[in-house]
Order: C-alpha cells, then sequence, then structure tokens
C-alpha cells in the first residue's frame, strides 16, 4: 500500500479526530506491508498516554475486526496504541500491523 492509500485508509478507518502529529508520523513512511507478527515485537509510540477508560473497554470488546495497527519500521505503533495494549490484556500473541518502510 503506498503513502496516499494508507492515509486514505487510516481516515476511514478512525471515528474520532488523530493527535495532531499523526500525519507527520505517517508521511515518514513510502509504502506500508500488512505483516503478522508477535504482540510485543512492537512498542507504544514515544510519549503516549493512554485515554483513561478507553483500554479497560476495548478489553471487553470483540476486536477482531478493528483496524489494522500500523508501525514503523522500527515497530514503533504510530496508529493503534489503544487496539495493542486491549489485545495485550485479552492475552493475543501475534497480530496483523502495516509496516511502514522508507522506501
Amino acid at each position: 500500500m503506498n503513502l496516499n492509500q494508507m492515509i486514505n485508509k487510516l481516515k476511514q478507518d478512525m471515528k474520532e479526530d488523530h493527535h495532531k502529529d499523526w500525519l507527520g508520523w505517517v508521511k515518514q513512511n513510502k509504502v506500508f506491508n500488512l505483516k503478522t507478527i508477535p504482540i510485543d515485537s512492537v512498542s507504544p509510540a514515544d510519549g503516549w498516554e493512554a485515554t483513561p477508560g478507553k483500554i479497560e473497554d476495548m478489553v471487553k470488546s470483540d476486536l477482531s475486526d478493528a483496524p489494522t495497527i500500523v508501525v514503523h519500521g522500527d515497530n514503533g505503533i504510530i496508529d493503534g496504541n489503544h487496539r495493542h495494549q486491549a489485545l495485550k490484556k485479552q492475552n493475543v500473541q501475534t497480530i496483523q500491523v502495516y509496516t511502514g518502510e522508507k522506501k
């Protein structure tokens, strides 16, 4: 998936506003490849803070059709920090992510 396709997908998937620097993080990548990886191989974005109660609410949900998490090539999360934490609490071992590459 190229950069413009990813931006459009993320805008369509999100039901709330992105944080102010979101687009800058996405634009650091040129292409995004879908991969299945161990959940513990990715980490929350630097400086990310959870919205109170959001993870706990998500843990109670079926996240099987939630938007796919998007990460940098270094496995730092660009989009999906709350989903990642909720899936970890649900004891999920692997997740699908779009991994960005700077090609």
